[in-house]
């Protein structure tokens, strides 16, 4: 589904990551009305906070107001609900572990692609790739989108966590990237924020090699130690909500910012 430009405010959301409450403060802030408004859920929507069964059950619940793009959360929790992963034990996902509520949320969930493309903006959880162009990037998130949608999902689980085909790759990027080397080549391993990163790497949104999408920002996030963050090709919307931070809307029709401090649960 894409959010029809007659929806009098369209908000995009960072990582809720299971901060219901706040989710709720910022909804509310924003005088959020799903049958006038929308939302675009920028992934990581889940685990870590205290209760992502209620923050899975809004999204899933207000399906027609909401677009949602899927974060490596979303894949870890599709992973786990098919023995490809086992919980972190830093994990908060105990109650969506449950049958009843894989059988609610997951074909949901399936269905749910890697990037949105709208007329202004383009809405991915974590980056492009400098290593392909923008038409094969969003070629291979398309592909897997499919696969995970209508294929095999245990087999193309395996092969994204895998991480080695062009498939997996690309995926990977899209749900993990932060910082690049030189080559463009993501550093995964790094979560800090970019002045105290290591020698060699470089936010993704910075190297040279980007294919940007034409007229178009980006919005993303999963990085909170970025922060919110702002230029002319992107916005940046990962505040740290889970991390006792903040958590951040933007308005995609005013460019408005909009924060509340995480609530307490």
């Amino acid at each position: 589904m894409t959010q029809a430009p007659e929806k009098q405010n369209i908000w995009a959301i960072g990582d809720v990551q299971g901060c219901y409450e706040s989710l709720l403060a910022i909804l509310d802030k924003i005088n959020f009305s799903p049958k006038i408004d929308g939302l675009w859920m920028v992934g990581d929507m889940v685990n870590r906070g205290p209760k992502s069964l209620e923050v899975l059950n809004f999204c899933h619940e207000h399906a027609q107001a909401v677009d949602v793009v899927l974060g490596n959360h979303e894949l870890h929790l599709l992973a786990c609900w098919n023995g490809i992963r086992q919980p972190n034990p830093k994990d908060s996902l105990s109650e969506l572990l449950r049958d009843e509520q894989q059988k609610r949320f997951e074909p949901w969930l399936r269905q749910q692609p890697f990037y949105r493309e709208y007329e202004n903006h383009f809405l991915v959880h974590a980056g492009l790739s400098p290593q392909s162009s923008l038409s094969d990037f969003k070629a291979m998130l398309h592909q897997a989108h499919l696969q995970l949608r209508d294929g095999d999902l245990n087999s193309t689980l395996s092969e994204l966590f895998q991480g080695e085909s062009q498939l997996a790759q690309s995926v990977g990027c899209a749900t993990r990237v932060r910082m690049v080397n030189e080559m463009g080549i993501p550093d995964h391993g790094y979560k800090g924020s970019p002045q105290d990163a290591p020698t060699g790497l470089q936010p993704w949104f910075t190297h040279e090699s980007i294919d940007w999408p034409e007229n178009k920002k980006i919005i993303f996030g999963h990085w909170a130690a970025l922060g919110l963050f702002q230029n002319n090709q992107v916005v940046g919307l990962d505040s740290g909500c889970v991390w006792r931070r903040s958590l951040s809307a933007y308005n995609v029709k005013t460019g408005q910012v909009v924060q509340v401090n995480r609530v307490s649960q």
